[in-house]
């Protein structure tokens, strides 16, 4: 029975979250999200994971537990690699917790945590592309975000970091035919100048993107032949409406100065639960019940297979495995 004594607390730094961001973006050009208040939600997800899994290798490092990347995943998430464990893979399922009064209760009884789930998607399970030798590892992160115009402005009024974006619709993120958007034409009428970033795709699906500064009340023209365009970034929210105009679509885009939102995650603690293989996962987990949980799962249309974590195998074990097993496979004698 696993206990709080097996968790492992990994530290979280700005820089997790930095990376994070930048992958997060990428997946953008690759993977439409449809309007809506979840959006940058579901951002703050891949944030975290991708958070989660670069403190993962530097654990894996720091105590010389043998691992290895192989291969890109398919063209879909090219950015991503595959990890490997003693010759077996690795996936990280990443639980984002942000509720402010399950933080303060995980901060005063780690043992709360023991009250989770782990959780896996159902066409996770089903899917072909993985074996039942696989391990999952189930890691819980902690962290504050911004989803209020209010929460945003006291976080930068303390000088904290932000990453504002805006996520443009599916007839520029994603248009039919693929063809250039000609030499976009951005205006705001706002008081000070701004920075802006703007993501998306090049002719041959290529992740590009372009930095200009806004001026107050003037037109400027991009040099970036856009295919595609995804997202804007903006170091400050601008104060009034930025539009973009294509001349080939003859389409403009108007984004208020309420239709920005921040991706950043204000990660606290790391929290690698447990592990278990594939093949055992699928024997022992059951249907995620319904109703109201105190862990809810990130939002998504997809069912959840379910285990409670006290029924997860120590990762000490598993580290010891991997040694043990990277020896097996190279044919090193224990010394």
């Amino acid at each position: 029975m696993l206990t709080t004594s097996d968790f492992v607390d990994l530290a979280y730094s700005p820089d997790l979250t930095q990376a994070g961001i930048a992958y997060a973006c990428r997946s953008l050009t690759r993977t439409y999200f449809p309007q809506g208040g979840s959006q940058y939600g579901r951002l703050q997800q891949i944030v975290a994971e991708v958070a989660v899994e670069l403190a993962f290798r530097r654990h894996l490092v720091t105590h010389k537990v043998p691992h290895n990347t192989l291969g890109i995943r398919p063209f879909t998430d090219p950015d991503r690699y595959d990890m490997y464990l003693g010759g077996r893979k690795c996936a990280i399922n990443c639980h984002l917790i942000t509720r402010k009064e399950i933080i303060r209760r995980l901060r005063n009884d780690p043992d709360y945590l023991l009250q989770a789930s782990a959780q896996v998607h159902k066409d996770q399970l089903e899917s072909d592309n993985q074996s039942d030798r696989d391990l999952y590892v189930f890691a819980f992160v902690t962290a504050l975000v911004t989803p209020t115009r209010d929460e945003l402005k006291r976080a930068l009024n303390a000088n904290q970091p932000s990453y504002c974006v805006h996520l443009l619709p599916e007839n520029w993120a994603s248009p039919t035919p693929w063809e250039s958007l000609g030499q976009l034409v951005i205006k705001a009428d706002i008081s000070e100048s701004i920075t802006l970033e703007l993501g998306g795709q090049g002719e041959t699906h290529e992740f590009l993107n372009a930095r200009i500064q806004l001026p107050p009340n003037r037109q400027i023209c991009t040099q970036a032949n856009f295919y595609s365009l995804a997202y804007l970034h903006t170091t400050q929210i601008p104060d009034a409406q930025v539009g973009i105009y294509s001349p080939i679509t003859n389409q403009t885009h108007n984004i208020t100065s309420n239709e920005w939102g921040n991706i950043w995650v204000y990660g606290m603690d790391i929290t690698l639960a447990g592990f278990m293989t594939r093949g055992e996962f699928r024997r022992k987990a059951r249907p995620e019940p319904t109703g109201r949980q105190v862990f809810k799962p990130p939002t998504s249309r997809s069912s959840y297979m379910v285990l409670p974590i006290s029924e997860l195998r120590s990762l000490k074990d598993l580290f010891k495995s991997a040694k043990d097993w990277y020896r097996g496979i190279y044919n090193i004698p224990e010394t």
